[in-house]
């Protein structure tokens, strides 16, 4: 539990953090993980694909395009930042330890749900572009590289699509079984 609320005070520091050199002292935790072989260099190459486009856009959509790149980067930082301590502690719980530890805090049933549900639909997001990919990859193994970013679109298109319709059926099966309560209640009663 003290893991996670360590990890949890972290992400709300680098969050609120504006000064370029308390991100730099706040990067030391991450760079050591990096390091000490934690969380492979690999695992951050997507997130810093996601990382790329937002500080393109926001330069290009921000007034002043300097400014935009600046905000784009610290933004950037942050989220590399906060996903490799979170990568790093959350795996070693795993989804039921992290449920374990939501309830031992304390907090309502309802949003340890939440929050377990969210965790595993990122899972399966990242899991359904992965696989994606691989079977672009497979399917298209020369192409060029206009062609290849809009495979690329398409397939996070439809892998978004794929995760918003799964998410409406997973809210749907919630209310079925009676909201959350019933939904405990029936998982209870197995």
């Amino acid at each position: 539990m003290c893991k996670v609320i360590a990890t949890l005070i972290y992400a709300l520091t680098v969050s609120l953090t504006h000064s370029v050199s308390l991100l730099a002292v706040e990067s030391i935790l991450p760079m050591m993980f990096l390091l000490t072989g934690k969380i492979s260099p690999k695992s951050l190459i997507k997130i810093n694909i996601m990382n790329a486009v937002m500080i393109l856009t926001l330069s290009l959509t921000w007034p002043v395009f300097s400014d935009g790149l600046k905000t784009g980067a610290i933004i950037a930082a942050r989220v590399n930042m906060i996903y490799t301590v979170f990568f790093v502690t959350m795996k070693a719980l795993g989804v039921s330890g992290l449920y374990g530890v939501l309830l031992s805090m304390r907090l309502p049933v309802k949003l340890c749900v939440l929050f377990v549900l969210t965790v595993r639909g990122i899972e399966i997001l990242r899991e359904r572009f992965d696989t994606a990919l691989i079977s672009a990859r497979l399917r298209a193994p020369d192409v060029t590289s206009v062609t290849r970013l809009k495979i690329f679109a398409s397939v996070l298109g439809t892998v978004l699509l794929q995760s918003v319709i799964h998410s409406e059926n997973m809210t749907r099966a919630v209310k079925l079984r009676g909201g959350f309560r019933g939904f405990m209640n029936h998982a209870g009663s197995r």
